[in-house]
């Protein structure tokens, strides 16, 4: 018998399993992030495989924040499509026309033209980038409802009235931000926040951007 092999191989296998012992929690959370990466699970994943129209609603805010719900009815849909690719989204050019065209006052009236199966309705009730005129803060309060147009435009998912604001903890100076720059990110975090309700992600790739984000 080989002994100093065989004492070599011991010594590695104590050595090994104290380090084990010492930092297993680390080893474990690592082989968790490769084997199962999407953590967070879709909080309605009744979208997969269903042709979704997603509609963005800001009546009141159209004078001061012109676009502002189209821009977010295209991301969201964008974001649930990259992230996703079960969710099958109807163009936001197509939507954008009938909208343009028509008269409409439910979400439920869109889906039906439009021969979705489900529609993604989001209320903004307000959208804001700025505190006086050298302070930049957005605020966003949304709300989002699901409508399933192949029960009759059943209610199957709401999220009630959720507010965002960036950044969570004071505003910052307009001399350090562009103004048209601060509001393109804040429509992409606003989009960020309410998009995750519809699909798996991972919850560490967000820690930096949920610290910046009350949700």
């Amino acid at each position: 018998m080989n002994y100093p092999l065989t004492r070599g191989l011991l010594l590695y296998g104590i050595g090994l399993g104290l380090l084990l012992a010492v930092t297993g929690c680390s080893f474990l959370a690592a082989g968790a992030y490769v084997l199962f990466p999407n953590d967070v699970k879709a909080h309605f994943p009744g979208l997969r495989g269903k042709k979704t129209a997603v509609v963005c609603r800001a009546a009141s805010l159209e004078f001061a924040e012109p676009g502002v719900s189209r821009e977010l009815a295209a991301r969201i849909g964008m974001l649930m499509q990259k992230n996703d690719d079960r969710i099958m989204v109807i163009d936001p050019e197509k939507l954008a026309d009938w909208t343009d065209r028509n008269d409409w006052t439910e979400f439920r009236q869109i889906g039906k033209a439009l021969k979705a199966d489900m529609v993604v309705g989001i209320e903004l009730e307000r959208f804001t980038i700025s505190q006086g005129s050298t302070l930049l803060q957005g605020q966003a309060d949304a709300r989002i409802a699901v409508y399933d147009m192949k029960e009759g435009g059943k209610l199957v998912y709401e999220l009630k009235p959720r507010t965002i604001k960036f950044p969570p903890n004071s505003p910052i100076s307009s001399a350090e931000r562009q103004e048209a720059d601060f509001r393109n990110q804040f429509v992409d975090i606003v989009a960020d926040t309410l998009a995750r309700n519809f699909y798996d992600y991972d919850s560490r790739a967000y820690q930096a951007t949920d610290s910046t984000a009350l949700r």
